[in-house]
């Protein structure tokens, strides 16, 4: 949660925006997206509204069925998540380095404040 607010959405936002470009430029609609979140609670076309808004998204009407629309990724969602995955893989680099003593520490630490 921490990690994805330096980059100002939340983790359900990113979740939309990973579904989204595994789709690979194929159109999905709101509802073929709340099918594949992790929280299938989550108020889809409210959340995909917001990342309109912030220009990660687009919607367009599908042109067989008016009344769904479907959403892709815009060049500043694509770049987002290009930044994210980079931020990933440095703190990644950066548990590679710790040796196993010190990897059993960090584990412990993190089961202790999981429980808080």
């Amino acid at each position: 949660k921490a990690f994805l607010s330096q980059f100002g959405i939340t983790s359900q936002q990113y979740d939309i925006l990973r579904i989204i470009q595994h789709a690979n430029g194929e159109p999905l609609s709101t509802s073929e997206l709340c099918t594949q979140m992790i929280d299938k609670k989550s108020d889809t076309s409210r959340m995909v509204d917001r990342l309109v808004a912030k220009g990660l998204v687009q919607k367009q009407p599908c042109p067989h069925d008016g009344r769904r629309i479907h959403v892709f990724l815009t060049n500043e969602g694509e770049y987002l998540l290009s930044t994210i995955y980079t931020k990933k893989r440095q703190q990644i680099g950066l548990l590679n380095s710790l040796s196993e003593k010190e990897l059993d520490v960090l584990n412990q630490l993190l089961s202790t404040l999981h429980t808080y």
